[in-house]
């Protein structure tokens, strides 16, 4: 993994997720485990989209499904 966000989110992701588990996570609870404080506006948007890329980034491993909604499959 290259960026820091995704590194945070699949260790934080690793230590919740068991493999062969799957789990729905809110996109705000993913947000916050990257960045533990609150935002809004613009900062909230720019958060939004990081979030997609490290979830790109950690799928594109092929040891984990992530599908709409944020269900998270541990292969």
């Amino acid at each position: 993994l290259k960026s820091g966000p995704a590194r945070i989110l699949h260790q934080r992701l690793s230590a919740i997720i068991s493999p062969g588990q799957m789990k729905k996570i809110l996109s705000d609870t993913l947000i916050s485990y990257i960045w533990p404080d609150s935002s809004k506006g613009s900062t909230l948007r720019m958060r939004r989209a990081t979030l997609r890329k490290a979830l790109g980034e950690i799928a594109a491993t092929g040891a984990w499904d992530i599908k709409e909604g944020y269900q998270i499959t541990r292969k």
